[in-house]
């Protein structure tokens, strides 16, 4: 069974590399439930109450809520890096193709990109074996296009930062025109093994 060296440990065969980079990429798996239709319905504060742990997450999702005005989503020019420049590490963008449905990262944040195994930078999930459908992330992102809510969801991290043991995300819909999800607006956090990111 081949094996690789990762600079961060010693070697790992290439199933248990792939297992570690699916579990550290699941930030787009989302969970089902009450909590999505809450974050579309509630004020800003209660949503992040009931639905977030990560006070980067409930920020992001406070930010989207704040751009989105009367509409039922921001657009992508809505969002200023400025007002946001504290999550930036944390954030992701990916393009929404439609007929047919892909996903192309746009952009990866420096505090996510350090987490993965692989540059995902420009490539589209359908080119990404483990994230191609039918893969949970794939999937995720499919509901936040067709319902055009915000959803979020919580993991066991298995990446290669070993201080972390959780990691949780809010995938965030945007659209130029007002009615199609043409890009979605992600953030991820992690939570440390012995200091809880509240």
């Amino acid at each position: 069974m081949a094996k690789t060296s990762t600079p961060d440990g010693p070697s790992k065969t290439e199933p248990d590399r792939e297992k570690s980079e699916q579990a550290t990429e699941s930030f787009l798996i989302a969970k089902p439930g009450i909590a999505e239709t809450k974050i579309a319905n509630c004020t800003p504060t209660a949503a992040a109450a009931l639905a977030l742990r990560s006070k980067i997450n409930r920020q992001a999702l406070d930010y989207w809520i704040r751009i989105r005005g009367e509409r039922v989503m921001p657009s992508r020019a809505d969002l200023d890096p400025l007002d946001i420049r504290r999550i930036l590490p944390n954030v992701v963008l990916i393009d929404v193709a439609s007929d047919p449905l892909d996903f192309r990262y746009r952009l990866i944040g420096t505090k996510i990109a350090s987490q993965l195994n692989n540059d995902h930078t420009g490539k589209w999930m359908s080119e990404i074996p483990h994230q191609k459908p039918p893969s949970k992330i794939w999937s995720s992102c499919e509901t936040v296009v067709n319902e055009k809510i915000p959803m979020t969801t919580e993991v066991p991290y298995e990446g290669r930062n070993k201080d972390f043991s959780v990691s949780e995300d809010i995938v965030m819909p945007l659209s130029a025109d007002g009615a199609t999800v043409n890009m979605l607006f992600v953030v991820v956090d992690f939570f440390s093994r012995s200091v809880e990111n509240l």
